[in-house]
């Protein structure tokens, strides 16, 4: 393993609860943190002070919801759910059915994962042919950077940030009221994330409780190890600068790159094999509204700069096709230019433009520490500036700018 070419399928160990009812989806979305409008969601119940008691997936079934969480939730879980439903006409039972995962080549059984598409796909079932184990679906998704409460955190321990749950469709700040959500969305509204969960490549023996170290200052903690792989709780305020001398116990470290929200849509931060694509966008939309200058020319001839010396480019994959792309680039003041946001004119519509505007706003506020970034445009724009204004970017400069011979409007966003 891995071997993508073959699908693998595991059963993880995880309580399955059935809720059904009168309104049973009114009575548990007024709960969690996010909203049950598709067929599986991912969400958590919070605390009144913001933390995880429980995370968990909620699929739709005949009959009601299934809510599938690690089996050390489970009790606590369901002992809250009883307290609140009070007199409602909800019943609550525990399921003898299994949850499994199936990853690598493509198969269309259950519900893909709400977090990341490659994270694989969720199936309810009993008694399915396994070749894979739990601890081979952990080293997966480790590979993914991308956090499980089942290995990584504690229940009343972590808030939904610290766990990149914001970032991998877990939170809904615009749905209706939820427990603990007057904490979480002032953190979300006023505030800059302080700790993220990210994912570890090691190059010697380690433990969880293991210090990450730049120097003499702690950068973050590893919370699970397996094998080379780990996942660690950062402090983004101590990382600036020192993502290349990372330490643990005294073996170099490498942060693996965050991964962003992704389900049927997935977004990839710096993928190699999306880089022609995001020249190839640029270049025509460019070529439909106004005419290709040098800098663009230089863009399309070498898109990986893009990707170099902390700068990003974010794209958007959907079935095997790059639907969009956009970048954040360092000027050179050190200023944060988000720039060549360009969507194919196949998947124009389908908000894959707003979508990759917020892994990038996400991207730039809580794993850059940013205040604030720019963009530069042109008034001929008009989809993309009404993108911008919805977002909260204000204008901050119109007229000619001196190196882009079509922009003629600057905005700006304060994260």
């Amino acid at each position: 393993m891995p071997n993508n070419d073959m699908l693998y399928t595991a059963r993880l160990g995880r309580a399955l609860i059935l809720l059904s009812g009168e309104n049973v989806e009114d009575f548990l979305s007024g709960l969690i943190t996010n909203n049950l409008k598709a067929d599986i969601s991912y969400a958590a119940l919070l605390t009144p002070q913001g933390k995880i008691i429980a995370d968990f997936f909620v699929t739709k079934v005949d009959g009601g919801l299934m809510i599938d969480t690690p089996q050390k939730f489970s009790a606590d879980l369901m002992k809250r759910l009883k307290m609140y439903k009070l007199r409602a006409k909800i019943n609550l039972e525990i399921s003898e059915k299994s949850l499994y995962v199936q990853w690598g080549s493509d198969s269309s059984n259950g519900h893909a994962d709400p977090r990341n598409a490659r994270l694989g796909r969720r199936i309810i079932g009993s008694n399915l042919e396994t070749n894979a184990s739990a601890q081979d679906y952990d080293s997966h998704r480790l590979s993914l950077g991308i956090p499980d409460s089942a290995w990584d955190f504690d229940s009343v321990k972590t808030f939904p940030a610290d766990a990149n749950m914001d970032l991998l469709s877990g939170v809904d700040y615009k749905k209706g009221c939820f427990i603990g959500q007057e904490v979480v969305s002032r953190m979300h509204r006023k505030t800059s994330v302080r700790k993220r969960m990210r994912g570890v490549k090691l190059s010697g023996d380690a433990s969880a409780g293991d210090a990450i170290m730049a120097g003499d200052i702690k950068v973050g903690t590893l919370n699970h190890v397996r094998g080379a792989r780990a996942m660690a709780l950062i402090r983004l305020d101590r990382l600036e600068g020192a993502m290349d001398n990372l330490m643990v116990n005294d073996k170099p470290a490498t942060l693996l790159p965050a991964t962003l929200i992704g389900s049927l849509m997935d977004i990839r931060r710096n993928d190699a094999s999306a880089l022609p694509a995001f020249a190839a966008l640029n270049l025509a939309w460019i070529k439909e509204l106004h005419h290709v200058e040098a800098s663009d020319q230089k863009m399309a001839d070498h898109p990986e700069v893009y990707t170099q010396n902390g700068n990003s480019v974010f794209s958007a994959h959907i079935d095997g096709e790059i639907a969009g792309a956009c970048a954040l680039k360092k000027d050179a003041r050190g200023d944060v230019e988000l720039t060549k946001m360009a969507v194919d004119a196949n998947f124009q519509g389908r908000g894959i433009g707003k979508t990759l505007l917020i892994a990038a706003q996400n991207y730039a506020r809580d794993i850059m520490g940013l205040k604030r970034i720019y963009l530069h445009s042109s008034t001929r724009n008009a989809a993309a500036l009404r993108l911008y204004e919805r977002e909260g970017w204000a204008i901050n400069h119109q007229g000619t700018h001196p190196d882009y011979a079509r922009c003629n409007i600057g905005m700006e966003k304060f994260l």
